[in-house]
């Protein structure tokens, strides 16, 4: 925008382009908390194939950009898919009631980190 200052006139401020501000902070809010869940990534610690199905379930629900990795209690493996979520208090709750909190870590992804 500009501002317009003539003798015979009071001030104005003549705007070119503007947006709600509702909606640019919202935006904002969104990039911080896209940034936020792709430097962490969850893991998560299963019994069996049919908690591994409840969770994708789960995650299918709270899509997002944070990696999930899970590691089978009767192995030693880490399974490391596609599975991406939201990182929400929401998620947190509903994997809470399924698996139990001892099962759920939340660190700082280091491929991420620099």
């Amino acid at each position: 925008g500009e501002l317009s200052i003539r003798e015979d006139d009071a001030p104005k401020l003549l705007v070119r382009a503007g947006s709600a501000l509702a909606e640019s902070n919202q935006s904002s809010v969104q990039s911080a908390d896209e940034a936020q869940t792709q430097s962490y990534r969850l893991h998560l610690r299963l019994s069996d194939d049919a908690q591994m199905r409840s969770i994708l379930t789960i995650l299918d629900s709270h899509p997002g950009g944070m990696p999930v990795c899970f590691h089978l209690a009767h192995s030693r493996k880490v399974i490391s898919n596609r599975a991406r979520c939201d990182g929400s208090d929401l998620l947190f709750r509903d994997l809470k009631t399924c698996i139990g909190e001892e099962n759920i870590k939340l660190k700082e992804d280091a491929v991420k980190q620099s």
